[in-house]
Order: C-alpha cells, then sequence, then structure tokens
C-alpha cells in the first residue's frame, strides 16, 4: 500500500485493465512484454477486440492470448510491428516504444507544447509524443536531462502511465461535435473564447468529433 505505484496499480486493478498473478502478488517490477503492453492498453480503451481482421505478423499466431488484443491495436493504427511481417511479442517494451503507443491510443494531443529537455530524444521516432507526453505531465525522464527512451518499462510503471492519462484526460471538459448540432468540431470553433484561456484538444472516433478543453 506505500509503494510508489499502489494507487494506480489499485485503480487499474479495480478497473481490470490490470490483473496479478496466482500468488496474490503484482509483481510491479517486473519488465513488459510487447505483447503484455497491447493486451493492457487494449483494455485500458475498451476496445473491442472481436471480429478482428487477421494480422499480417507471422510470429503472432491466431492461438496467442493477446492475438485478439495486437490486432484491435493495429487495425485502428495505435501500434506497428518490429517491421512489416514480425511484431516480437515477447520482447520487451521500451520507454520509447511506450511513449508512441499511448499518444496514439489515448487521443493525447495539444495544439502546444513545450520541449521536453531530454537529450536522448532528439530526431528519434518517438520526440514528438515525447514531448507531449512531458508538456501533459503524465511523463517524466529517469533524469533532469535523459528520459531513458531504451530503457525497459516495467509492469507498474505501465500502470502510472495510464493512470497519469486518465487524471489528464479528466480534467478537460469533453463537449461532441452533435451537442452543437455540428458535424465537426475543433479548437478553432472556440476561436471567441480569450486567447490562452483554454488548451484544447480535439479527436475524431465514432462519426463524431469531441473536443477536450482545459482552462488554464
Amino acid at each position: 500500500s506505500n509503494y510508489f505505484f499502489a494507487d494506480a496499480i489499485n485503480y487499474l486493478a479495480e478497473k481490470k485493465v490490470i490483473t496479478g498473478y496466482e500468488d496474490g502478488t503484482f509483481r510491479p517490477n517486473d519488465t513488459l512484454t510487447r505483447e503484455q503492453a497491447a493486451i493492457i492498453i487494449a483494455r485500458a480503451l475498451d476496445l473491442n477486440i472481436e471480429e478482428q481482421n487477421d494480422l499480417v505478423f507471422k510470429d503472432v499466431p491466431s492461438t496467442m492470448f493477446g492475438y485478439k488484443h495486437i490486432a484491435a491495436l493495429y487495425n485502428v493504427g495505435i501500434i506497428n510491428g518490429i517491421s512489416e511481417t514480425e511484431f516480437k511479442p515477447y520482447d520487451i517494451v521500451t520507454r520509447g516504444q511506450m511513449a508512441k503507443m499511448l499518444v496514439n491510443g489515448f487521443n493525447i494531443n495539444t495544439e502546444k507544447y513545450e520541449t521536453a529537455p531530454f537529450n536522448d530524444i532528439k530526431n528519434s521516432y518517438a520526440e514528438n509524443e515525447i514531448n507531449i507526453l512531458y508538456h501533459a505531465g503524465i511523463t517524466k525522464g529517469i533524469s533532469p536531462t535523459e528520459f531513458g527512451f531504451n530503457e525497459k518499462v516495467t509492469r507498474g510503471q505501465i500502470a502510472q502511465f495510464i493512470y497519469n492519462i486518465e487524471k489528464y484526460h479528466a480534467s478537460f471538459y469533453k463537449i461532441s461535435a452533435v451537442d452543437f448540432n455540428y458535424d465537426f468540431i475543433y479548437g478553432e470553433s472556440f476561436d471567441h473564447l480569450h486567447e490562452g484561456a483554454v488548451e484544447f484538444v480535439s479527436y475524431y472516433e465514432d462519426n463524431d468529433t469531441y473536443l477536450y478543453l482545459k482552462p488554464v
């Protein structure tokens, strides 16, 4: 109960996003495979994992427990393989890979963000996503100047990442285009608001456009 990730782990366990082991432990310091990460993210997003298209990855057989979770994330563009034909489900997830998955999956985006002070993310494939997570207060580095791009992600860390994301989203007001009889709604729809008074994030889902507004 005094563990650093305790609140995040208990919160996600109650929502059945994460589960422990039969011996009653969670093992927060254990590393996380790409398959395990896909299962947790698909559950957190409450994705429908049934009736997914066949996967192109030769190393993800349909008998694998996480097959449908990986397929659900891949088919909506949240995750990619290591190559066109390999997913490497048993490889350990790195912090850089996790940043990419989280921003893609949880619609985390901002119109403006500060550059994170990390020397090890410059010109990387996830530099933009790490900047976004840092600006949103969802992640910090392993030191003031290092993100730990290639460091392995633990079970406790992914719980904390997702817990922080849910708190971040909870700080916004969510409105729908349908609420205003609009076909689409974007941040520009609120240009009449005082400049700098709100931060907004827009995204498209289920034939509707949603906007998150947050006073700043």
